[in-house]
């Protein structure tokens, strides 16, 4: 499993960094510039060793859960609901968000500010964001002492993948529900 918040293009480096000379599982097709950038990454790290050794050597991925963004009821949770959660186990001080699609007050404003990344406090985060009730693309990375803390991302207004601490994601798989597709 990739880290959280990977791209495509990250996951099948690391993927193929690790299993050299091995078939990389099957993916989605892909359109476009990631499949020209996705063919172009195979053929770079086919040709050189060294290169896959840079990946190897990374970190080993966090684990993460996945609960979901609608509940039996059909309301939303968000990120405005998680944060009581959030404050509950792990009291960040910085923010970095990219928001590609969200609704609610100064929801252009926002997703035009973090397209490439916003880094906030933990206060201004709060008073910019109060006015979204739904993220439908997003990520969410929370800091305190400049150590990473947790990472929560939304996805296509259908779940949200959390990664954080053990106890943390526990209590958000058991609050808001494990995540399932529907197909």
């Amino acid at each position: 499993m990739c880290c959280l918040g990977a791209s495509s293009l990250q996951c099948i480096q690391r993927s193929a960094a690790r299993s050299p000379g091995r078939a990389l599982p099957a993916l989605v097709p892909l359109g476009g510039e990631e499949a020209v950038g996705v063919l172009r990454l195979l053929a770079r790290l086919s040709q050189n060793p060294a290169h896959n050794q840079s990946f190897i050597q990374q970190p080993k991925c966090d684990s993460m859960v996945r609960i979901n963004q609608h509940g039996s009821a059909g309301e939303l949770f968000d990120v405005n609901r998680f944060l009581s959660d959030v404050d509950r186990f792990l009291r960040p001080e910085q923010w970095e968000i990219q928001i590609e699609d969200c609704l609610g007050a100064e929801s252009l404003r926002i997703e035009d500010a973090s397209s490439s990344g916003l880094h906030l406090s933990d206060a201004a985060f709060r008073d910019l964001y109060q006015g979204i009730y739904q993220t439908i693309e997003g990520r969410f990375l929370g800091f305190a002492g400049g150590r990473q803390l947790f990472e929560l991302r939304a996805v296509d207004s259908t779940y949200w993948e959390i990664s954080g601490p053990q106890q943390f994601e526990d209590h958000m798989v058991a609050t808001y529900g494990a995540w399932a597709p529907s197909w």
